[in-house]
């Protein structure tokens, strides 16, 4: 990250030849709902333009006059079928959502309930049995205050070790943070007199339980468990709801890897990640 985006090329071999290429590309089903049908009638066939009236009927109905502001705000994350199956759902069950409001406890066994519901409503996606998953959630929960060693103890016994944690990482803090913030943008619609906001508890799951510039740093190549120590021995207080990724980059770059050695001990590995990490932020000398 930052050291591979310039440099040059070379071919070491003789250039394709150019030619020119045709595609004929066709709409699937799955995004109809989210098409113009007048804008892209041409590109339609009468089948499909069916569909989208269908479906915007539907949809209409469902969801009232929230459906067009919906669609234009791009609020919502997950393909047609999924929403429509969600707001169906909601509307001939809507006792079965009663529990949405547990996601904001803070203890984790009060969520088992509307996890169970969020997951069934895409199967087969979290690559692990429901219950797994839900436990494996749980136990994310203590993302920041445990080490990795402790959470794969803790999760032993539901035999989720090393080589799944960051496969269902991925699964917590994109596929089912998604899903979450569409289940909370469709019941705020369809269950006018609700109060129910879960959107906190999604971005929780976005960033994994971490702090969020936490979690934007390991994407810069810094792990976890070295901003842990930054925040352990008050380098950085990653617990500042105001703090950003930019604010942290700049502080990084005002002190020094010797500087960081100096108030912290770390391991010759810990060392060589943390060079190579400021070799990557490190301010461009100007001439």
């Amino acid at each position: 990250m930052f050291k591979h985006f310039i440099g040059k090329i070379f071919i070491l071999d003789a250039p394709p030849e150019e030619e020119a290429t045709l595609l004929n590309l066709t709409l699937p089903d799955e995004i109809l709902p989210d098409i113009s049908s007048s804008k892209y009638k041409q590109d339609l066939t009468n089948e499909q333009i069916a569909k989208i009236i269908s479906y915007q009927d539907e949809m209409q109905e469902l969801l009232g006059f929230d459906y067009e502001s919906l669609q234009k705000s791009g609020t919502l994350q997950g393909d047609a079928n999924l929403i429509r199956h969600i707001a169906r759902d909601m509307k001939e069950n809507p006792s079965e959502w009663n529990g949405l409001a547990f996601l904001n406890s803070e203890t984790p066994y009060h969520w088992e309930r509307p996890l169970y519901k969020a997951i069934n409503l895409l199967p087969g996606k979290w690559d692990i049995e429901y219950s797994k998953f839900v436990a494996f959630v749980k136990i994310l929960s203590k993302n920041w205050t445990h080490s990795i060693p402790q959470l794969l103890d803790e999760l032993a016994q539901h035999r989720i070790d090393i080589s799944s944690f960051f496969m269902l990482e991925r699964n917590v803090s994109f596929k089912l943070s998604s899903l979450l913030n569409d289940i909370n943008t469709l019941q705020k619609s369809i269950f006018k007199n609700s109060n129910v906001e879960i959107s906190s508890f999604s971005t929780k799951l976005s960033h994994a339980f971490l702090p969020s510039v936490v979690y934007d740093l390991e994407e810069y190549g810094l792990p976890r468990m070295i901003s842990k120590k930054l925040h352990k021995y008050k380098i950085i207080n990653f617990l500042n709801e105001e703090l950003t990724i930019h604010d942290t980059i700049k502080l990084l770059n005002d002190y020094s890897a010797d500087y960081i050695y100096k108030s912290i001990h770390f391991t010759e590995f810990e060392k060589y990640i943390i060079n190579y990490f400021f070799e990557g932020i490190r301010k461009p000398q100007q001439f």
